[in-house]
Formats: C-alpha cells, sequence, structure tokens
C-alpha cells in the first residue's frame, strides 16, 4: 500500500474559517475548499480521508461557535438550546434524505455513509453562519 503524505490546510479569515482539504503525493495534487468536492480528489482512500477531514473541521467549528454563543446568551438560553437542538434533528433528517442516491451505487452502504458525511459537513459549515449572523447584545436581540 502506497504510504500517502497528505497536508492539509486550515485558512482562517476575518469572518469565520474557511476549510481547505489538499493533498500532494507523488507529483499528484488536489485541494477542495468544500466537502462535496473530495468526490473528485482521487482514489477510495484519499476521498474518504477528505470527507472525514471536513467533517472532523467542520464540527470543531461548530462547536466552538456554540460555545462562544452559549457565554453570550443568558436570557434566551433555553430558547437558544431548544432551536439548536431542533437543528441537530433537522440536520440528521435532512442528511438521511441526501443520501439515499447512495443506495443506486454497486457499494451503497459506503456511499450512503459517505453522502451522509458530506451532507453533514456542510450543514455544520452553513449553521456556524447562521449562528454567527444572530444579533446579540441590544435590548431587543437574542440575550
Amino acid at each position: 500500500m502506497k504510504i500517502h503524505k497528505i497536508i492539509i490546510m486550515l485558512t482562517l479569515s476575518m469572518n469565520a474559517y474557511a476549510i481547505e482539504f489538499t493533498i500532494s503525493e507523488d507529483g499528484y495534487n488536489a485541494s477542495a475548499k468544500k466537502p462535496v468536492e473530495c468526490f473528485d480528489v482521487g482514489d477510495n482512500i484519499v476521498r474518504n480521508t477528505c470527507i472525514a477531514y471536513f467533517q472532523e473541521q467542520s464540527s470543531k467549528q461548530l462547536e466552538e461557535t456554540l460555545e462562544i454563543m452559549k457565554k453570550r446568551v443568558t436570557r434566551d438560553s433555553s430558547l437558544f438550546n431548544e432551536a439548536q437542538r431542533n437543528w441537530a434533528a433537522f440536520k440528521a433528517s435532512e442528511c438521511k434524505l441526501e443520501s439515499i442516491p447512495g443506495y443506486a451505487y454497486r457499494d451503497p452502504e459506503t456511499q450512503v455513509y459517505l453522502f451522509y458525511e458530506v451532507c453533514s459537513a456542510e450543514m455544520n459549515i452553513q449553521r456556524v453562519e447562521q449562528l454567527k449572523n444572530i444579533q446579540l447584545g441590544c435590548d431587543s436581540c437574542v440575550q
């Protein structure tokens, strides 16, 4: 089995950090800026590594953002927590739905799993942006 050299980059920006997966191996270079792009980066090992990386990094980014929000939201914390629980349930249902096309592939269990993980990573990234757009601190804002 070839040893894969994987260079993974995490690019930080002012508003949010963007996640990027990059691989460089024996003259082969590929990158993905979005989870769905992992399907085009190479063989199964590279693809699976890319998807796992986006899932891990997007989950970490979401958890960090939630921790910051929970520290800032006091008055409306029960409503905020309820909204997050409902969002997590929605994400699970939505990703199950979006992974159904995986059943059409030769290895359906693997494809369904990969489709689910890509969906989950994409939704985590979207949720971070949603959370960052919640207005906090003013009298009529979430507090």
